[in-house]
């Protein structure tokens, strides 16, 4: 047992090492092996600004550019799995990831987190502090009051709308007023600016691309007017969301778009994911989702509460995933 630590830290060097020389993440090597002649839906992010030279090779290798990702210097585009390596030995390529699905993933109530008594003991309630639910939506409910969406997902859509139930979910778990229930369910901080940018899917999945987009949206219009008539003061994206990692978070375009917000001052809220076990209810590690294994976000693990709404008895649920990160080894979640 004793060499098994540093066995594994051989293999996660070695295959760190292959991946920074292929310039393309795990996944796409898979595929390059098994669907030589497929396509695949790609985020290439470039060490320049993207123009329209870059736009011409990837036409020119049978490909097709969807949209660009500007602030990580990124297209996202259709691309023949056998040009890949191709694109990739250009000199402004910094890497090409898959551009996967993100898939929702749980949360947390008011009493057992500790809200309820900052409340009591603080007063504090979110007011003027702006939160963007990062979902599948939010739909019009009594103790929500959303002051503006973004629909990522189906662009003719402006908001009220949940197909999935998850971001509903998540939103009355962040700032639910709890006008419902004659206030016996509220949310952690109910006066907060709830601002609704809706990336997942009827089956609560999403392209990696519109997540990185709603990220972006979010940095650029975080002091935007609200139907309120006030600045949206976008301090919080909560991102209870994921998907698994295929490359190094220093590279992984997710984890990146999310150090992008932390530098322009947002905190960045993380589920870890559900991944802490396996189909026989054995303890797993290295399971923590991207963009979970950034060490700039606050990732985030779930608990069983035991029915109480106690504190002494809570433990980390056997479902949430737990670190290191795959490839990092960086210590996660930060909280649960």
């Amino acid at each position: 047992m004793k060499r098994t630590v540093p066995i594994l830290a051989i293999v996660v060097m070695f295959a760190g090492g292959l991946h920074a020389a292929n310039h393309y993440d795990d996944k796409l090597a898979e595929l390059l092996k098994t669907r030589p002649n497929g396509i695949v839906r790609v985020i290439i992010q470039r060490t320049v600004p993207v123009n329209a030279a870059h736009a011409a090779e990837i036409s020119n290798a049978g490909g097709r550019v969807l949209g660009t990702l500007e602030m990580i210097q990124a297209q996202v585009a259709f691309l023949p799995v056998s040009q890949l390596e191709r694109i990739a030995a250009n000199p402004t390529v910094k890497n090409i990831s898959i551009d996967d699905y993100v898939q929702g993933q749980a949360g947390q109530p008011y009493v057992v987190s500790g809200a309820a008594k900052a409340y009591d003991s603080y007063g504090v309630t979110g007011k003027g502090i702006g939160v963007a639910v990062v979902d599948s939506g939010i739909a019009p409910h009594p103790d929500l009051k959303v002051l503006k969406a973004v629909d990522f997902v189906d662009t003719t859509r402006t908001g009220g709308y949940d197909p999935f139930g998850h971001g509903t979910h998540v939103a009355g778990i962040v700032a639910g007023s709890g006008a419902a229930s004659n206030g016996t369910y509220k949310g952690i901080a109910r006066n907060v600016n709830l601002v609704d940018l809706r990336v997942l899917d009827a089956n609560g999945a999403g392209y990696i691309s519109n997540t990185i987009a709603a990220i972006q949206w979010a940095i650029k219009n975080r002091y935007s007017t609200g139907s309120n008539g006030y600045s949206l003061n976008i301090r919080v994206i909560n991102l209870s969301l994921g998907h698994r990692p295929y490359e190094p978070a220093a590279i992984d375009p997710l984890t990146t778009i999310c150090r992008v917000a932390v530098k322009n001052g947002i905190v960045v809220v993380v589920s870890a994911g559900n991944h802490g076990k396996n189909s026989h209810g054995t303890t797993v590690y290295g399971g923590i989702s991207s963009p979970g294994n950034e060490p700039e976000v606050v990732t985030v693990g779930a608990m069983t509460t035991w029915g109480s709404n106690t504190r002494s008895d809570d433990t980390v649920a056997t479902y949430s995933s737990r670190g290191p990160t795959y490839l990092d080894n960086q210590i996660k979640p930060d909280i649960v």
